[in-house]
Formats: structure tokens, sequence, C-alpha cells
């Protein structure tokens, strides 16, 4: 299976595919801590108070990887304070185990795989076994060519080129609403290239249209045509 890696440092955002050997505790409860507190009465009696409960951990057990240029990005998002993984329509963000340690799958350097602990620090007040509904809080459109560079970043436009309609599922981009969601902006390179997108600041919503600027990192290798594709991934937070 694969996830999407994220994390945030000095306000731009940088992302990567990674494959997993198993994910646990994330679309499923394989692990979970409820918010309680149990309440004792004079007469003896009791009362249990629940006020949510937390995804804790997810774990993610990954692939073995022969490219140290792989391994030093979960580094960097091991370290990040600000990070999240993305599994299809599910995100979560959250803080990690202070140590990140490797394991040699039969004692061999390229069976090399970690096991890596995240606690969600999203309160969640039930959980959808089925996702159909934050399918609708997730925008997909894929193979979108990025050129900007760090000294010159490039800008999205929903609904403009490169981000032009339709999107994956044949739809047009919505009119996205600043006064109720919140919009988060994933980039994971595609078509058999290997760079970290960086997305730079914010996404912001204008006029309807979600907009954001990105560029590709220096450390790179291109598609077979020489140029570079991300897969856009945009999800909507409700604001309270």
């Amino acid at each position: 299976m694969e996830v999407t890696l994220a994390y945030t440092y000095s306000g731009t955002t940088y992302s990567q595919a990674f494959d997993l050997l198993a994910l646990k505790g994330m679309d499923e409860p394989d692990s979970l801590k409820r918010n309680a507190v149990v309440h004792e009465y004079l007469d003896g009696s009791i009362e249990e108070q629940i006020d949510g409960f937390f995804k804790s951990p997810i774990t993610l057990s990954f692939n073995p990887t022969n490219s140290a240029y792989r391994r030093r990005f979960l580094v960097n998002w091991l370290i990040a304070e600000r990070k999240w993984v993305v599994y299809g329509t599910y995100i979560s963000e959250g803080v990690t185990d202070v140590e990140l340690i490797s394991q040699w799958i039969a004692d061999i350097e390229h069976g090399r795989t970690f096991q890596v602990n995240l606690y969600d620090t999203h309160k969640y007040y039930d959980w959808q076994d089925e996702p159909a509904e934050a399918d609708d809080l997730m925008y997909l459109k894929r193979n979108v060519k990025i050129t900007g560079t760090s000294t010159s970043p490039q800008t999205f436009t929903t609904g403009t080129a490169p981000l032009d309609n339709p999107m994956d599922n044949t739809e047009n981009w919505p009119a996205f609403s600043s006064t109720t969601h919140v919009p988060h902006v994933i980039l994971t390179p595609t078509n058999d290239c290997q760079f970290v997108p960086c997305l730079v600041g914010l996404s912001t919503i204008v006029a309807g249209n979600v907009t954001f600027q990105a560029f590709v990192a220096d450390m790179q290798v291109p598609s077979a045509d020489g140029f570079f594709y991300v897969d856009v991934m945009i999800m909507l937070q409700a604001k309270p």
C-alpha cells in the first residue's frame, strides 16, 4: 500500500509517497484511546463520561528501501514539528516517537526497514469506516506538470491550467468557500519522477478557487520526457 508523508519547515511543505508493508489504526480501529473520565458517587454508583477518542497510535511499517534519498526524507519528516500522513481520503496530523530505529530483515543492509508510530492529535467523535462522506472533501488531479524552481515558484489555481477542468473524476472543480473550510494541498511525484515537491506557505481560497505556489526541489530525477509531474490532492478541513 502507498501513503504520502508531508511535513512543514520554515513555511514550506514537503511531501513524498512511500510504500508500506502495513498500516494500522488509520482507517480501521486497531488502536484508539478514549478521552474519558469515570465519576464515583457517594452512593457507590459510577458513571463514565466520554468526550471523543484519539487514534493512538497509527503504526506505519515501511517497505525496505535502498534509496538514501527516501531515508533522509523520512528523517526530516520525523524531526519536523508539523507532520501528517495521507492514505486515500484519510489524513492524520500528529507527533511521533522520539526514536527512529531501523530493522535489518535477515540481517541484510538492503533489507533495512522502519516502523513508526504517529499519535494523531485530532480528537474524533466517530469512526467513519466507509469514507464516502470524506470523498466529498477530497479533490484530485493526476499527472500535473510542475515547472517552478526555488527562485521562481509556480502558481497553481484550480480551474486554470495546469489545474484546469475536469478533475480526475471527470467533474469540474467546485467553488470553494473560505468561510466554511480550510484547504490542505498534498503533492505527490508521479510518472516515475523522483523529487520532493515543495509547497510555499499556505494554500488559500481566492474567488472560490484554491491557489498555492510550489516548486521542484534541487535533488531530482525527471520523467522520461525530462519534465516533472505531481498528483495534486486538495483536502478540506471544516472550520469549527
